[in-house]
């Protein structure tokens, strides 16, 4: 079975949809990592990564900063790719279940960590999705045309 494709007008709304729906994420974590400074630096700390202090800062830039330039499409494919490194980096050192002594730990706890870690494997995905096809004709990359990439069609199978 053939998929039709969207017209022009629908893939402009879903890219935006989409560049907004995989942020909300981001800058909901980016604002409570500055509302909440000194309890994000003491968990960065817990897991022994060096200058947690500037680590936290680093963190909410990427997480506040990415959204905006993501929201209003500029410098997309360059910047969903370093939340794409981002989100896997964090995956991989915050949410390492495998490591996990579960005898800290209820089945619950341990299972959650897991699904954290596919969570940010997802949004990773994502974030792929994004630098590959570009942020749609909604977008400042879009209207000052110096995004290259291939031209696509959206929701064709």
């Amino acid at each position: 079975m053939n998929a039709t494709p969207a017209p022009a007008s629908l893939h402009a709304e879903l890219s935006l949809a989409a560049r907004i729906l995989i942020l909300v994420i981001f800058a909901v974590s980016g604002i409570r990592k500055i509302v909440e400074f000194p309890v994000f630096v003491a968990f960065i700390a817990s897991k022994g990564l060096p200058f947690p202090e500037a680590c936290a800062i680093l963190a909410a830039v990427l997480e506040i900063g990415g959204t905006v330039l993501l929201v209003v499409g500029w410098k997309t494919r360059q910047t969903a790719l370093v939340l794409t490194v981002y989100t896997l980096f964090l995956a991989f050192v915050f949410h390492n279940f495998w490591n996990l002594q579960t005898g800290n730990m209820t089945p619950v706890q341990a299972s959650n960590q897991m699904n954290h870690f596919l969570k940010n494997i997802s949004i990773a995905g994502g974030l792929l999705l994004l630098a590959a096809l570009g942020p749609g004709a909604w977008s400042v990359d879009m209207r000052s045309k110096k995004t290259a990439g291939p031209k696509l069609s959206p929701l064709k199978t």
